[in-house]
């Protein structure tokens, strides 16, 4: 147990490390943009930012779903093969190399970046194809991390969604954490990021020799305690309509995310509202643990559309979105619950769903659900959402 809880804390950290590191690429390459733009170009910048962000977003979120699910059968594959292995995890080894291989590949654009400058360089600026390769290949690598690690927190879960909740959570202080290395003048951006990744990969790849230890049961335990897999042409069965429920839930609460806005945000600092996000998910894991899934859904999302509709105070907003968050790592459990066969695929669905409830923001069509009501109906409709998915599901 206390080799699988170091495993664990390796990939938290990694998820920080790879989510820090692609937040701060992106927002260089955007204000290296923006600072070469002159006022006349100002509409064109304005368009390739946005096409530069969709891009990133449909790299890292909606690709992690068909990576997933390639992922779960290559590793079954090898399970078919390795039946009778004396080695509790066979398949840690591959996924931690997919997510050692994630990092190395968000590592690879900060080479291209100028030592004397924390913003992208003038031969991004020159080349919109160095810009697009750059954005592909960081967005790649943070879905194959997020992949080969997200599969192996589910799985050594023991059944907990504490650390589901942990591990997400940690990408939320890397995306603000981010921002504040590219704003900060005394460090080396890019020796920073790559030596950061670099190690992050080496912990990645160190992992397996904690996990894949020879069992001291003989062989033929090892075998007859192994069940078989299912097929994979029906992994699904008659669970669709509660992995679409949970898919909407997603889609909701990325979509929530995108369309709040606060009259006292701007007197906010950004890290708070950060902290918000990352304590809101870590919590909501566990206080499941303890409470149930059901009870900590209905209290917290039903204090959360309360807290909404009296948002623009703002202790009240920030408690919202505190509870509001409680149901990411609850609604990532219940996938990987449905599909206990396919922890990567179960974590892709996720991020596609993030991935399309950040579409209408690229749209720009989010600001005419900009209502403390909107708030509190969304909230109240996920409610119901988990519910009946929780009522249906199978364990």
């Amino acid at each position: 147990m206390l080799k699988q809880k170091i495993c664990f804390y390796i990939a938290t950290a990694s998820h920080l490390v790879v989510d820090m590191c692609c937040a701060c690429l992106i927002a260089a390459i955007l204000s290296a943009s923006h600072s070469f733009a002159s006022v006349e170009n100002q509409p064109a910048y304005l368009l390739h930012s946005a096409f530069y962000l969709l891009l990133y977003n449909f790299c890292a979120f909606a690709l992690q779903m068909p990576i997933g699910y390639l992922a779960d059968l290559f590793c079954q594959k090898k399970q078919k093969k390795n039946t009778c292995t004396l080695h509790s995890d066979f398949d840690t080894t591959e996924t931690e190399g997919i997510a050692a291989f994630g990092c190395l590949l968000v590592a690879l654009p900060f080479f291209f970046l100028q030592r004397s400058t924390a913003t992208a360089s003038c031969y991004y600026l020159s080349n919109s194809v160095s810009v697009t390769l750059t954005v592909i290949s960081a967005g790649i690598g943070n879905a194959l991390f997020h992949i080969g690690a997200g599969r192996e927190v589910l799985k050594h879960a023991d059944g907990k969604m504490k650390y589901a909740g942990i591990f997400v959570s940690s990408g939320a202080l890397g995306l603000s954490l981010g921002g504040k290395v590219l704003l900060s003048q005394k460090l080396p951006i890019r020796s920073f990021c790559v030596v950061l990744l670099i190690l992050a990969a080496i912990a990645l790849c160190s992992r397996h020799l904690l996990l894949c230890l020879p069992r001291k049961a003989p062989l033929t335990a090892c075998c007859k305690a192994r069940p078989p897999l299912p097929h994979t042409s029906c992994f699904l069965h008659w669970c669709y309509p509660v992995i679409f429920v949970l898919f909407i839930t997603v889609v909701l609460r990325s979509l929530m995310g995108m369309i709040l806005s606060f009259s006292w945000t701007a007197s906010v600092p950004g890290i708070i509202s950060c902290l918000l996000l990352v304590f809101g998910k870590a919590l909501g894991g566990i206080l499941a643990d303890h409470f149930g899934i059901a009870r900590t859904m209905t209290v917290t999302l039903g204090l959360s559309a309360i807290f909404f509709l009296l948002s623009q105070q703002m202790i009240f907003g920030m408690l919202a979105i505190l509870l509001f968050q409680t149901t990411m790592p609850i609604t990532l459990w219940l996938l990987y619950e449905q599909m206990p066969k396919y922890p990567g695929f179960a974590f892709g669905i996720l991020t596609f769903g993030l991935f399309i409830g950040y579409l209408p923001y690229w749209f720009g069509i989010h600001t005419i659900l900009q209502s403390p009501v909107i708030y509190a109906l969304i909230a109240l409709l996920s409610l119901g959402l988990l519910l009946c998915a929780l009522r249906h599901r199978t364990k």
